[in-house]
């Protein structure tokens, strides 16, 4: 659901869409504080730099379109003059530099495959129903913010499916494809604190907590799929015999 918007039509339908970006996570930009350099879009989305240039190569015009800038010559030289002369990672021989705005930025997002961040992004472009979850990175280690609304949502998904008897591993797989994270953040918060509270199981009723630990949730669920099928097959044998008597 999530992947790749593959038109570009598809794309200029989200293109305006720029608030997502600080909402799913933080940004950072040059000292205009509206611009960012290639390595800054890869940090943002957690990619490696050849990936943002590899799809700079490939839509180009459409990136162009959307405020990227590839400075040259004396526009170059003046913008490192002002926002990079102090950023030792800018090889001042250079003879060209991409200069992304919060549009193009967002447009990448829409055409990245394999990020987490650019994921969330197209989830929260297309479906303003679901809460945007928004992440964050300290360390080198990326989590996401639990907001209320993120945990009443799982919460009420998984206690749903506990009581249907289905298993946690299923109900958060399902919950990861819908929320467009992956299955381990929603487990830890399962089963972990986050931000002085308390893990998302300790919310259900006792004896359902006591249930699913024991696995019981599961055996009742398989006895009442079995006395259904019995009752359905029970019901399909009277109206045969019904149809035969019928007959007769």
């Amino acid at each position: 659901m999530y992947v790749p918007f593959k038109t570009k039509k598809e794309r200029d339908k989200y293109g305006a869409e720029v608030n997502i970006l600080t909402k799913v996570k933080d940004m950072q930009f040059l000292e205009d504080g509206e611009s960012m350099t290639r390595s800054m879009v890869a940090n943002y989305f957690e990619v490696k730099d050849y990936e943002i240039k590899t799809l700079v190569k490939i839509y180009k015009r459409e990136l162009q379109e959307n405020g990227l800038e590839v400075l040259t010559g004396k526009g170059l030289i003046a913008f490192k003059q002002a926002y990079l002369s102090d950023r030792s990672e800018y090889d001042d021989s250079s003879y060209s530099l991409e200069i992304f705005s919060p549009t193009a930025v967002l447009r990448i997002g829409l055409l990245l495959k394999d990020s987490a961040i650019a994921v969330q992004i197209r989830k929260a472009v297309h479906n303003k129903n679901l809460p945007v979850v928004r992440y964050s990175r300290n360390n080198n280690i990326t989590s996401i913010e639990w907001s209320q609304e993120l945990e009443d949502l799982v919460f009420d998904y998984t206690e749903r499916g506990l009581q249907e008897g289905k298993t946690l591993k299923s109900l958060h797989k399902n919950l990861s494809d819908i929320l467009g994270i992956e299955t381990r953040f929603i487990s830890n918060r399962w089963y972990n604190n986050w931000n002085n509270k308390l893990p998302l199981k300790k919310r259900l009723s006792k004896e359902l907590e006591t249930a699913v630990a024991k696995g019981e949730h599961l055996h009742k669920n398989a006895l009442e799929h079995r006395v259904n099928k019995l009752e359905d097959e029970l019901r399909a044998l009277k109206s045969q015999l019904g149809l035969l008597l019928g007959v007769n």
